[in-house]
């Protein structure tokens, strides 16, 4: 394992950076992101990276978050909610006034009490425990668990809280940027329909993660 940063006898893998008059090697594909290509890597250090393990399809990942938003979303019912329902009686009376056609003007707007910042912290805060720890232990969230896939480390070493928590803060921190950071969220996401050839989504670049899907025990011979 000490050999090369753990990848053996032979190295890291080479890639080999598109520029001009460089044309694609024999027995390589190219690594993309979002249709583009911006380089090359041979198959058989593809083969390496991935060790025996098969990439999990997009619409796996997507339903595995789906799965994710919605555990979150009950989390912050039960633990969120006394909150959420206070922030809303701040605003009931503004709302009433709006919907009974209140000019803008003389709305009775309530003075900002930081509720709303009290209730995006804590979410934050139960996405990450909800996630990164998971991550962390098994590489699987419950979303991830029902779509039987997880995330793995493309180099040869294993996960650990710094990794995660970059990963995570890839995925989290537009959201703070509401509405506009969404836009960023959701491509994020899709970006793994065309990136090759480890189908990463944006959080997976920097920490170095890859999805893959988890093999599944074969059943004893009669």
């Amino acid at each position: 394992p000490s050999l090369a940063g753990g990848f053996g006898p032979e190295g890291p893998p080479k890639i080999i950076q598109r520029a001009p008059g460089v044309t694609q090697p024999p027995d390589s594909v190219p690594i993309r992101s979002l249709g583009i290509t911006v380089g090359w890597i041979s198959n058989r250090d593809v083969d390496r990276v991935l060790a025996g393990r098969v990439l999990a399809h997009p619409g796996s990942r997507l339903l595995a978050r789906v799965v994710d938003i919605l555990c979150v979303f009950f989390l912050n019912l039960i633990v969120n909610g006394y909150f959420v329902y206070q922030y809303w009686q701040e605003l009931r009376p503004a709302f009433e006034q709006a919907v009974n056609g209140v000019p803008t003007s003389e709305i009775d707007y309530p003075a900002d009490s930081g509720q709303l910042w009290i209730i995006g912290f804590i979410a934050l805060g139960l996405w990450f425990a909800y996630e990164v720890p998971a991550t962390l232990n098994t590489g699987q969230t419950l979303g991830k668990r029902v779509m039987g896939i997880k995330v793995v480390s493309l180099a040869p070493m294993p996960l650990g809280w710094g990794r995660l928590l970059l990963r995570w803060s890839y995925a989290a921190l537009p959201l703070i940027c509401f509405p506009f950071g969404a836009i960023l969220w959701v491509l994020d996401g899709i970006w793994c329909i065309r990136d090759r050839p480890f189908r990463q989504c944006l959080h997976d670049k920097s920490p170095g993660t890859a999805v893959v899907e988890v093999p599944r025990e074969k059943e004893p011979a009669a």
